[in-house]
């Protein structure tokens, strides 16, 4: 099955353009181009998410992509984290005009060496757009 990056600046070559941050976090985009985990790096550019402590809910998120019902949205990301902290990613889709928050159970990941895990999520009946959320717990 062929794959499409439906993200805009995957790889923070243009800074956080298309990115959005929920206050209190923040967003800032580094270098490193050592693997992470055993994982190849797709470029030398990441984002950091900085959060303060005990934060848990939405930090960070992609512009909105356009869907259609039926389709499925996979997200995988190169994924360190600090100690303690779990990352999910949740889709926020956009039905009828009003906005749908997924409630399937979240995929938690947390390694401070590094993991790509990819979260699959299949877009509902009525679906125009999803929007990515990426939480912390």
């Amino acid at each position: 099955m062929a794959r499409t990056n439906l993200c805009t600046n995957p790889s923070f070559a243009y800074g956080t353009n298309g990115w959005e941050r929920y206050a209190p976090s923040s967003l800032r985009v580094t270098s490193d181009t050592a693997a992470w985990g055993g994982h190849d790096r797709q470029s030398p550019t990441y984002l950091v998410v900085d959060v303060p402590a005990q934060l848990q809910g939405q930090v960070a998120t992609p512009g909105p992509v356009t869907v259609a019902a039926g389709q499925a949205l996979a997200v995988s990301a190169l994924v360190r984290t600090s100690p303690g902290i779990g990352l999910a990613v949740r889709v926020e889709w956009t039905v009828a005009g009003r906005s749908q928050v997924a409630s399937a159970p979240l995929l938690l990941t947390s390694s401070a060496e590094g993991d790509r895990p990819t979260w699959v999520h299949v877009a509902p009946a009525g679906a125009t757009q999803a929007r990515v959320r990426f939480e912390v717990h």
